[in-house]
């Protein structure tokens, strides 16, 4: 359903991984939370490295909206020289277009 309403709306959609989204410290990044089937069960938990006290689905929240941030930080192309990609082919193409949409919705500070 998003994929269908990302390209009505000339968006960018794209899947990202949520494994140990869960156990991951949305403040510091170990993997201290719950694990396995066992920790299905375990709503709240806190870090045992800085301290921080999590809701589960919260913590993963965090931690994939981080992630989706961080793969639009890098996933942009570079550009070089007269506007020409380093490769130049077909998927290239495609490349600087989701790059153009995506600047275009990023906000100017």
């Amino acid at each position: 359903m998003l994929r269908y309403k990302c390209d009505f709306a000339s968006a960018t959609f794209a899947e990202g991984n949520e494994a140990f989204s869960t156990p991951t410290c949305s403040a510091c990044d170990s993997r201290s939370g719950p694990k396995g089937i066992a920790g299905l069960g375990i709503r709240a938990w806190s870090c045992c490295e800085c301290g921080a006290v999590h809701d589960r689905n919260v913590n993963a929240a965090k931690n994939i909206l981080a992630a989706g941030r961080r793969r639009l930080a890098e996933g942009i192309p570079a550009v070089f020289g007269g506007g020409e990609d380093v490769k130049g082919d077909k998927e290239d193409d495609d490349d600087r277009a989701i790059a153009r949409r995506l600047r275009s919705r990023v906000p100017r500070l």
